[in-house]
């Protein structure tokens, strides 16, 4: 369920661009993947560090509702976050 998320998130660009996909809808809306509950209402920098601290690699892939490019391959050891204000209300590793 993750990757259905994450592949309507994810797109070819590295950076931190909204990727061409009607981004500008929730990336949260519709979702069935469940979040890590310990990192929701973290500050990025704060989940971040936690993430690292757990030997896991930090990606956000939303910020803002916004959806950001990255790409589709599954990692069990990177954390991908959603952002909104500042603070993490959804995590998920892959």
């Amino acid at each position: 369920m993750i990757a259905v998320l994450l592949t309507s998130c994810l797109s070819s660009n590295s950076d931190e661009q909204p990727a061409d996909n009607n981004a500008g809808e929730s990336c949260l809306s519709g979702t069935n993947a469940e979040s890590n509950g310990d990192y929701a209402g973290l500050t990025e920098d704060e989940a971040a560090d936690q993430a690292r601290a757990e030997g896991l690699r930090f990606r956000v892939i939303a910020r803002d509702g916004v959806c950001l490019g990255g790409d589709s391959d599954q990692d069990p050891l990177r954390l991908n976050v959603h952002l909104q204000d500042g603070q993490v209300v959804w995590s998920g590793r892959g």
